[in-house]
């Protein structure tokens, strides 16, 4: 499911599902926030979602940390 009018962007895999949030403070910053559940063993820093967006902000050359 994807919302582009509310920046909001909903995947799944298999019972898993992921909410993917955008909140813009400025042109140059922005939050994401992720709501979803870990997989089985994973930590809520190492979720698949996490790591995926890691990943991207990687590939963009954005700089990127989870909060806490």
């Amino acid at each position: 499911m994807q919302d582009p009018g509310q920046r909001r962007l909903q995947i799944a895999e298999g019972d898993r599902t992921a909410t993917l949030n955008v909140v813009p403070f400025n042109d140059d910053m922005s939050q994401l926030m992720i709501a979803g559940h870990a997989g089985p063993g994973e930590g809520l820093t190492s979720s698949l979602v996490v790591q995926a967006v890691l990943r991207i902000c990687k590939e963009m050359s954005k700089h990127c940390e989870v909060g806490g």
